[in-house]
């Protein structure tokens, strides 16, 4: 589908097909996108930190509200303390989450979702909307291909 995104006043996004390719690029064919490496394209960039497993759960869960390390992990059973520490800090180095030391030198450090966070967590909603509205014949089994990985 050829087409552009364009960001809604609520913060939505909506994909416009021909008559803005037409009015963009007149009545030519709009040129091919040029071959491109992963790591030349940002929203790989972006999937590749988002595809770690618990990362998109500590969002969701922090969207809601600022929580401790301890209380996170109880919302998150299976995860190892470790592990969390390790993905807390990578949405922290990606500037999506925010770390709040507590006054008594950071021992009960508050996290919480950055503005970018924020801002990224309505389009985890939308992409969350879009994977249910999918059945399974539109759908392959996710879950049986990350197994398989």
């Amino acid at each position: 589908m050829t087409g552009i995104i364009r960001a809604l006043p609520d913060e939505t996004y909506q994909m416009e097909t021909a008559p803005v390719v037409e009015e963009i690029h007149g009545a030519r064919a709009p040129t091919p996108p040029q071959p491109r490496l992963p790591a030349e394209c940002p929203v790989e960039h972006w999937l590749a930190l988002l595809g770690h497993r618990w990362s998109a759960l500590i969002l969701w869960h922090l969207a809601a509200a600022p929580l401790r390390h301890g209380e996170l992990a109880r919302r998150l059973p299976g995860v190892s303390a470790k592990v969390l520490g390790e993905r807390l800090a990578e949405l922290a180095a990606a500037r999506l989450v925010q770390r709040h030391d507590d006054e008594a030198g950071g021992a009960h450090a508050l996290y919480g979702l950055s503005e970018a966070g924020q801002r990224l967590k309505r389009v985890l909603d939308q992409l969350e909307a879009w994977s249910a509205s999918l059945d399974s014949t539109q759908s392959p089994r996710l879950d049986q291909l990350l197994l398989e990985r």
